[in-house]
C-alpha cells in the first residue's frame, strides 16, 4: 500500500492500529487513484491468500478534502510528526461509515465538488449523514470508478432507481424505498449498498412489530 500511495503523490502520515492516514497535499483526485489502486492491488492480493485458504482481506477508505496543520507534537521524551485539523477527523468518520453501507470508497460532497467533472470518473449520492462530534450532514458518494466496466454497467444500469430509493428512503416511506431496493438487487447482486438498506429496513420493520 506504501508504494501505492507514494507514486499518487502522497505519504503516510501514521499508521493507526490496522489502518492508514495518508495525507495527498495536491490533490483529491490522487487520494481517489490512490484508493482504486488500494482496492485493485488488495483484490489481486486476496486471491493469493484463497489459494492458501486464507481469509480475504476487507478495506473501507475514507476521503476528505481541507485544511490541516502538519507539524510536531509530544514532549522531550517523545515526539512525532502528525497532522492536525477537522478535516482528518471527518475523513476517519467517512471511513468508519464504509463498515456501516458495506461499501469501499467513500467520498465527502467537498471531494465530490472538486472531481465530479472530470472524465472518466463516476460517483453516486448515497446520503446526507451527521457524522460524531458534528452537527451538521455531510453528504456522503460513494466511488463506482473502482468497479470493472461490467460490475459498472451494472450500476449506470440502476442509477435511476437507486436515486429514487433512496429519496423515498429519506421521505420515510420505508415500504416503497424497499420495494425498490429490492429490485435493484435483483438486477445488480454487487450493490452492497442497496443490500444494507434491505437489510436495516426489514430489521427495522421486524422491531416495530415487535
Amino acid at each position: 500500500i506504501g508504494p501505492i500511495i507514494r507514486s499518487h503523490n502522497g505519504f503516510i502520515d501514521k499508521y493507526i492500529g490496522d489502518g492508514i492516514m495518508a495525507l495527498f497535499p495536491q490533490s483529491p483526485k490522487d487520494a481517489i487513484d490512490a484508493a482504486i489502486a488500494m482496492v485493485k492491488r488488495i483484490e489481486e492480493y486476496n486471491e493469493e491468500r484463497i489459494q492458501y485458504e486464507l481469509v480475504p482481506i476487507q478495506v473501507g477508505i475514507g476521503i476528505h478534502t481541507g485544511s490541516a496543520i502538519l507539524g510536531i507534537i509530544g514532549e522531550t521524551m517523545r515526539i512525532e510528526s502528525t497532522v492536525i485539523s477537522d478535516t482528518v477527523n471527518l475523513s476517519s468518520r467517512i471511513e468508519s461509515l464504509t463498515k456501516h453501507f458495506h461499501t469501499t470508497i467513500l467520498i465527502s460532497g467537498d471531494v465530490y465538488q472538486q472531481v465530479k467533472d472530470i472524465p472518466g470518473y463516476h460517483f453516486r449520492y448515497i446520503s446526507k449523514v451527521i457524522v460524531k462530534e458534528k452537527s451538521q450532514p455531510t453528504k456522503i458518494y460513494e466511488v463506482l470508478s473502482m468497479y470493472p466496466e461490467e460490475s459498472y454497467n451494472l450500476f449506470a444500469s440502476t442509477a435511476e432507481q437507486f436515486q429514487k430509493a433512496i429519496a423515498l428512503f429519506n421521505k420515510k416511506r420505508y415500504d416503497d424505498a424497499r420495494t425498490l431496493f429490492k429490485e435493484i438487487l435483483t438486477k445488480n447482486p454487487y450493490d452492497m449498498i442497496a443490500k444494507n438498506f434491505i437489510k436495516n429496513l426489514e430489521e427495522e420493520n421486524k422491531t416495530g412489530r415487535d
